[in-house]
């Protein structure tokens, strides 16, 4: 596997993983991002909150998720 390959399925894992002990959805990229840079101590002690910067890109990270999907769906549409 490829350093890229090796780190996208290190954050799959890693995802996944918040998702069964944070029950945060698999689809809900703003918050596996807070769970990603905080750890899931830090995301339960919700250590994010005194960091609007972290927020912030946050909700970058989410609004970039949207766009893959919304072009996602259209893959063979044409």
């Amino acid at each position: 596997m490829t350093d890229f390959g090796d780190a996208i399925d290190f954050i799959g894992w890693y995802n996944n993983v918040s998702h069964k002990e944070l029950g945060i959805s698999k689809q809900d990229a703003f918050r596996l991002y807070l769970a990603y840079h905080e750890g899931h101590g830090g995301y339960r002690k919700q250590s994010y909150r005194s960091k609007d910067w972290l927020i912030d890109v946050a909700r970058k990270v989410d609004r970039q998720a949207q766009q893959y999907n919304s072009q996602l769906q259209g893959v063979g549409r044409s």
